[in-house]
Parts: structure tokens; C-alpha cells; sequence
């Protein structure tokens, strides 16, 4: 495969302090280091964080929601009001959110949750977020994305799955809970940044 320089970026992840890492040069050309980039539809930044992806989401689904009042004050049903953003609001929030959810912030969360509340207040304007999630007969938006994040782990606990090697070996003993016995799995985060992505987090929270 021949890297073509010029559209080639170069990130670099580091939290060691007063380090000076060199330039990347391909055939004469210096690449140019970023902060952040985009990889299969999500931000990627040097600081291990979700800012920009969040950012990202929440402004173009801003956006969407703009629609979503232009299609109301031109007639469209409530109906396919909700249809719209649960397809293309929703659905674009949502996407890959078993990678990054349980990284979030409360406020965050926040902010996610505000753009739901505002599409169902366009499709309910009398009706409070609750209720009109009862009427819309959906899951409210960060539980939705906590199902996806759990069974997508669940998923990873089949030997038969690409990515078991991601989880850590069991240690022989268990500790027990009052209906059943869980195994201790050899994972030891260090950092809050580690224990919150989805495998340290999985093992805490999602085990069957």
C-alpha cells in the first residue's frame, strides 16, 4: 500500500509532560500533526476524550432538529415527526455508542438527552419528555444507549467473537453475590480514563 504524504495526518498520544516527539517526514513532506480526526464516523482526539465527537453530534443533530420544526409547521403528523428522528436524528446520536458512552460526562449525557427532549417537544408540545416518551413508545435516549453498550459487551463474552481477546483472563477464585457467583477477571485500571472505556466498564457493570 504506497501512503500518499499529503493526505496522510499524523496524531500523537501522550500524557507524559515536557516531551518533545518528532516530526513525521514521508518522501520530503513533513505530515501534519493534529489534535483530532475523524475514523469510520467518529472524533478521535489526542487527549483520549469525547469533546469534539459530542460537539460534532450534538451541533449537525441541531441542525436536524431545525427540520424537524419545519416539518411540523408545514403539516407533517406526529406520527412521522418521531419516525424522522428516531431515522435520522436518533440513529445519528446513537451510532458506535458502545465505544464511547460509558465515557461520558453527566453533562454530556445532558446535553444528548436535551436534543431528544427538544425533537418530542416539537412532536408533543403538551406533553412533558416522560410522557412523551411513553406516547413516542420509545426508550429514553441514554437508556437506549446503555442497551446498546451492554449488548454489544455480552456480545464480546462469546468465544466465538472477534474481539474476545479483549477480555481479560479469569482468576480462580469468585466473589459472590447474594443469588450467584461472579468471576474476578485480572483487570486492574489504574486511571478513571481506562476504567470507563468499554471493557473495564463491561466486567463492572454489564456482566450477565
Amino acid at each position: 500500500m504506497k501512503i500518499h504524504p499529503m493526505k496522510t495526518k499524523d496524531m500523537v498520544v501522550s500524557f507524559m509532560k515536557n516531551v518533545s516527539i518528532p516530526t513525521i517526514t514521508l518522501e520530503g513532506n513533513v505530515i501534519e500533526r493534529v489534535t483530532s480526526c475523524k475514523m469510520l464516523g467518529i472524533f478521535l482526539t489526542d487527549d483520549l476524550s469525547w469533546n469534539v465527537h459530542i460537539d460534532a453530534i450534538y451541533n449537525k443533530a441541531m441542525k436536524r432538529i431545525y427540520m424537524l420544526s419545519c416539518l411540523k409547521f408545514s403539516g407533517c403528523s406526529t406520527e412521522d415527526i418521531v419516525m424522522i428522528y428516531i431515522s435520522i436524528i436518533r440513529s445519528m446520536l446513537s451510532y458506535a455508542a458502545p465505544v464511547w458512552f460509558s465515557c461520558l460526562s453527566s453533562s454530556q449525557k445532558c446535553d444528548i438527552q436535551s436534543i431528544e427532549r427538544r425533537a418530542l417537544k416539537i412532536a408533543y408540545p403538551n406533553s412533558d419528555y416522560n410522557l412523551a416518551i411513553s406516547k413516542a413508545g420509545i426508550e429514553p435516549i441514554l437508556e437506549h444507549m446503555n442497551t446498546l453498550a451492554r449488548d454489544f459487551f455480552q456480545s464480546i463474552l462469546n468465544p466465538e467473537s472477534p474481539l474476545h481477546h479483549l477480555i481479560p483472563e479469569v482468576i480462580g477464585s469468585t466473589y459472590y453475590t447474594r443469588n450467584h457467583s461472579k468471576p474476578k477477571y485480572k483487570l486492574y485500571p489504574k486511571t478513571q480514563r481506562f476504567g470507563n472505556t468499554l471493557i473495564p466498564y463491561g466486567l463492572k457493570n454489564y456482566m450477565p
